[in-house]
């Protein structure tokens, strides 16, 4: 094994061979080439790098124990490893996968081939185009290719060789990410300017509102409130935004900034996308800051015409600290006079008018942005001293992850679920997304469950009737919440700890993965049990969503949803930007690095 190992490495020029022991030595010296050279130490695996003609040997797989050579592509993601931030690596593409060539569009990869060439042998991928065109790329020639993926479903389309539609393609794309550059920097220059005044150092308030934190603190969210912190006492406008799973603990730090704020007599706005969210913010609001004095109300459907108009007077005369809101917020006669600081959850799930104000706004007050969608790691990378960014990876302490289970529907498995989960005196989510047929499901389980509180919660529902039961689930009082996707934002209960998702093939892989993430908030058990319909053909998407959420359970795991879908369909609109159209063509990996050049 040894011998023939390096008989096939004999043609580079440097070969240094790691050995950890004199035995080891022995074993090698008789048959080493004269180019190579013996290093007292160990590697874990070979490394070659062809285009150098240098080659480093471990041991093991000399002897056969590990027998995988990694080459330069393929050793991870150490700086400066490919010449651009979302070049595909080797180890990553499967025959199948469609990948996006710099000078040639979008082709499919049909795995390795050994090419002869001039009398020598190499080792190339073997790529198909629309026109039945092939390319050999040479594994040397990697860094030319990214993994294609585009920002929505759908079929993809391939590009033609020898066609100039894809340079047409390419400029456009360009274009729009130096616009999206540009308006970025543009943004960041307008609040460059200092914003009239500095928030005082931590006063008694936050440090109260600290220590009364029921959880310690994460070391992303260490960091994330440092950041934060140190911000606000700098003379330019804050502009953050906060990336974490659900559940990590973006709220928290949204809350330490609220109450600096409040401290230098500025009025805070936290707006939300959906009244469900809002309300959820609004009782932690005021379960956390009303003890310490904190004005607090709420701006939503929740609120009638009256009470809205009250609530304006009060805030238009300085006597509100903290709006909690929807879009309603960003209406007109919406007027703070001391407004200083703005908190937007999920930006990207507003609609363009509403992202518009937002955009408005920014230059003028300070805002902090959370978002459950995971950023592209290849985005960041991109906006690296463009926009400030905290990410929050690290999970609660206690947290476990969600047991995930894919099955037919039966009705003696939501028994199973249901009495397991009351068992412990916990809650369930019961999801249907189909209003019209929610009454059979309650008076179904209102029989199989006689003794349990079952509520219905759907966004057709009036204020008066959805509002109380949403708080009765908050306070524990309903065992079965019976919903449509009303839920998928918004809902912190603890106590809740089972949900079942009917017809679950419906959904978006990051849809599911964000209404999974209403349970498992706790140190209990979660348990995920999606139901798709007996005797019904999934078509081959549907069915490759729920194998990736049955395998994506580990905590943290949004980036592995988000490289699947979240990132690609929200990504683009993350920031405020829609360019799906010119990203497409491209790819968003390749995307990515024209937004990573425009920015140079």
């Amino acid at each position: 094994k040894i011998r023939t190992t390096l008989k096939e490495t004999k043609h580079y020029k440097k070969i240094f061979v790691f050995c950890n022991n004199r035995k080891q030595i022995k074993k090698v010296k008789k048959t080493l080439p004269p180019s190579a050279t013996l290093v007292s130490g160990s590697i874990p695996a070979s490394i070659v790098f062809p285009e150098h003609h240098l080659c480093f040997l471990s041991f093991s797989c000399l002897s056969g124990v590990a027998p995988n050579t990694i080459s330069r592509w393929e050793t991870g993601d150490s700086p400066g490893m490919y010449g651009q931030v979302g070049a595909a690596r080797l180890k990553d593409l499967m025959p199948g996968d469609f990948l996006t060539h710099k000078s040639f569009g979008v082709g499919q990869y049909q795995g390795l081939k050994i090419i002869t060439a001039k009398e020598k042998k190499q080792e190339c991928l073997k790529i198909t185009y629309s026109d039945g065109g092939v390319l050999y790329l040479p594994t040397e020639h990697l860094t030319m290719i990214y993994k294609y993926q585009q920002t929505g479903g759908g079929h993809v389309r391939m590009s033609t060789l020898g066609k100039s539609s894809w340079l047409r393609q390419k400029r456009r794309a360009k274009q729009t990410a130096k616009s999206v550059i540009k308006d970025l920097i543009k943004t960041q220059t307008l609040r460059s300017l200092p914003r009239g005044f500095v928030y005082g150092h931590n006063d008694e308030l936050y440090k109260t509102l600290r220590e009364s934190f029921p959880y310690k603190e994460t070391p992303d969210q260490k960091k994330a409130i440092l950041s934060v912190v140190q911000d606000m006492e700098k003379e330019m406008p804050v502009d953050r935004l906060i990336c974490g799973d659900v559940g990590y603990g973006k709220t928290e730090v949204a809350l330490r900034a609220i109450i600096k704020s409040v401290s230098s007599n500025k009025t805070v706005f936290f707006l939300a996308p959906t009244t469900l969210l809002a309300d959820q913010h609004y009782i932690l609001s005021k379960e956390r800051l009303g003890p310490l004095g904190v004005e607090i109300e709420l701006l939503s459907r929740f609120k009638t015409k009256p009470e809205q108009k009250k609530i304006l007077e009060k805030l238009s005369n300085g006597f509100i600290d903290l709006l909690v809101g929807t879009h309603r917020l960003l209406s007109a006669d919406v007027v703070a006079p001391r407004l200083g600081l703005l908190i937007v959850d999920e930006e990207q799930r507003f609609g363009v008018r509403h992202k518009e104000i937002i955009k408005k706004i920014r230059p003028n007050i300070d805002i902090i942005t959370l978002s459950a969608t995971p950023i592209p790691r290849t985005l960041q990378q991109s906006l690296v001293g463009i926009k400030n960014i905290s990410k929050i990876d690290t999970p609660p302490k206690l947290r476990k992850p969600i047991e995930t289970i894919v099955s037919y529907f039966n009705w003696e498995a939501v028994r199973f679920a249901v009495e397991r989960e009351i068992s412990r005196n916990g809650q369930i989510y019961f999801l249907h997304n189909d209003i019209n047929s929610l009454p059979f499901f309650h008076k179904k389980l209102s029989f199989m469950f006689p003794l349990l509180s079952i509520g219905i919660a759907h966004g057709k529902m009036k204020t008066k009737t959805l509002e109380p039961t949403v708080l009765s689930f908050f306070a524990g009082e309903i065992d079965i919440l019976l919903c449509t996707t009303i839920i998928e934002s918004g809902l912190d209960v603890a106590n809740a700890n089972t949900i079942i998702i009917n017809n679950a093939q419906n959904f978006g892989l990051s849809q599911l993965y964000q209404i999974r993430g209403r349970v498992g908030r706790s140190p209990k058990q979660a348990y995920s049990l999606l139901f798709v319909p007996a005797g019904v053909s999934i078509n081959a998407d549907a069915f490759k969503r729920l194998k990736a959420i049955e395998t994506y359970t580990q905590l943290g795991s949004g980036y592995d949803i988000a490289q699947r879908d979240l990132e690609l369909r929200g990504a683009g609109s993350m920031f405020g930007y829609e360019q799906s159209g010119h990203l497409s063509p491209v790819g968003f990996e390749m995307y990515c690095d024209l937004l990573k050049e425009a920015s140079d």
